[in-house]
């Protein structure tokens, strides 16, 4: 059996990791448990099969961040995809492979790194300029 390969800018579904590096919670289900998610591939690490990324969050098919009752301090930390709006300081991205055309974030919190194991399928590539404006929506988030 051959070890399926990863690139950067792949769009997979995985199970991203329950904690972040700061072993803070990451995301969950409504059911309180860790759900598979769509993860955009920043960079792939084949020694150690691993990938790092940043997970696509639908809030439940929300338009807007509003309707999600967040704190509005917390929206430079999404990233909107087509056709969720713009409600803080970065610019919507094109809608992204798998996505069926409802409103996502990218999370700008957190890189997540998944062991290749955890990937259940590949849904498609997002172009270099899409990759470039999530790294600078990342660095821009964190300032």
């Amino acid at each position: 059996m051959t070890t399926p390969t990863y690139s950067r800018g792949e769009v997979v579904f995985a199970i991203p990791p329950e904690t972040n590096d700061k072993d803070i919670p990451v995301t969950k289900t409504k059911s309180g448990k860790i759900g598979k998610h769509p993860v955009i591939l920043l960079s792939v690490n084949a020694t150690a099969k691993t990938v790092t990324g940043v997970m696509l969050q639908t809030f439940n098919g929300a338009a807007d961040l509003h309707a999600t009752h967040l704190d509005a301090t917390l929206y430079k930390w999404f990233l909107p995809v087509v056709p969720a709006k713009k409600e803080s300081i970065h610019e919507p991205i094109p809608a992204q492979p798998g996505s069926s055309g409802k409103a996502q974030w990218v999370n700008l919190k957190d890189k997540v790194v998944i062991a290749d194991d955890k990937i259940k399928k590949v849904l498609g590539n997002v172009p270099n300029s899409t990759l470039t404006a999530i790294e600078a929506a990342i660095v821009a988030a964190h300032k």
